[in-house]
């Protein structure tokens, strides 16, 4: 339902602000996304429960799609949403299956724009977990995007990018257990 719901929302987001902005100043970007999560975290003699060992999520295949709103040649704000599932892992063997789900907003500025486009941005993300077995709660992360396009034409380019999310799950039974994502995406953007 919350998948739906932002989808909902960034289609309607495109639909109305589209005719308002100026030439070149809107883009939007479907992605190909390879999540990595860095983070692990050990558990030993958790309260009555037979959890031990070093919990950590898989490499796994995702979606990534937004859109980015340039008010300046230098300055834009870029939300997106990620969709991926991956394999949670107890001392390398798998145990279940965790979506991680981030909502990001960057503050991308722009070195270089042009047919070649170099951005870096501060990111702040609402990460959606949806595991199989436990309650895992929602979570703020902060982190880093670095990212580059080139445009064939005036409208239609490639594009990717490089996150790191510092980002801790809270689940149920277990705490906190570190995920820590970098993220890269590549896939096609075009620009209004």
């Amino acid at each position: 339902m919350f998948r739906k719901l932002v989808v909902l929302s960034l289609v309607a987001a495109v639909a109305a602000l589209s005719p308002v902005l100026a030439a070149e100043k809107f883009k939007i970007f479907v992605d190909a996304a390879w999540v990595s999560p860095l983070g692990d975290t050990t558990f030993s003699d958790l309260d009555d429960i037979d959890l031990e060992g070093t919990y950590e999520a898989a490499d796994a295949v995702g979606w990534n799609f937004g859109f980015e709103w340039r008010w300046t040649e230098l300055l834009g704000v870029e939300v997106d949403y990620l969709m991926s599932s991956n394999d949670v892992e107890v001392d390398g063997e798998t145990t279940g299956e965790l979506d991680v789900n981030p909502l990001s907003a960057s503050l991308n500025i722009h070195l270089i724009h042009a047919d070649f486009d170099l951005w870096v941005a501060p990111t702040i993300s609402w990460v959606n977990f949806d595991a199989e077995d436990t309650s895992v709660d929602s979570e703020f992360a902060y982190g880093a995007t670095l990212g580059a396009a080139f445009y064939f034409t005036d409208r239609f380019g490639i594009e990717g990018a490089i996150r790191y999310l510092d980002l801790s799950a809270d689940a149920e039974d277990l705490g906190s257990v570190a995920i820590d994502p970098l993220i890269a995406r590549a896939g096609v953007a075009f620009r209004f």
